[in-house]
């Protein structure tokens, strides 16, 4: 049923309450955010386009090339091509823990039908995962 009473708001009230509201939900969406500062010659893996439920979900690893200040990268695709993709599309690459011990045993000649182990490299010696990543 309407009623024919008048409407009175105070906006001078409703307007910053809104404006602080706002302010914290944002403040809240960006603590879970991480932050990410990509540098030329890291690993990348460019993340496929509408993915199917059991395909792959990201090609690569490619390297950066360069690092525009408008949020887009140029990555090296093979040598002599490069593409230039926005860094919604990407994500870091971090090496796995297994397939640096891999390497750094293949490094050293230590074989064990493709498994390393009980492998302690030494200390002088830094562990690289040899697909480009550079840790």
């Amino acid at each position: 049923m309407f009623l024919n009473v008048p409407l009175v708001a105070d906006w001078q009230t409703i307007a910053p309450k809104r404006e602080q509201h706002v302010n914290e939900n944002l403040r809240r969406a960006n603590q879970k955010r991480r932050q990410y500062d990509y540098a030329a010659g890291e690993a990348i893996l460019k993340k496929v386009h509408n993915p199917t439920s059991l395909g792959v979900r990201t090609n690569g690893p490619y390297t950066i090339d360069r690092v525009h200040v408008n949020g887009t990268l140029t990555i090296r695709l093979r040598p002599g091509v490069t593409e230039r993709i926005n860094i919604r599309r990407v994500v870091p690459y971090r090496c796995s823990l297994l397939s640096l011990v891999k390497t750094a045993g293949e490094e050293l000649g230590v074989k064990r039908r493709g498994l390393v182990s009980k492998f302690s490299p030494p200390s002088t010696q830094k562990l690289w995962c040899g697909d480009g990543c550079g840790r």
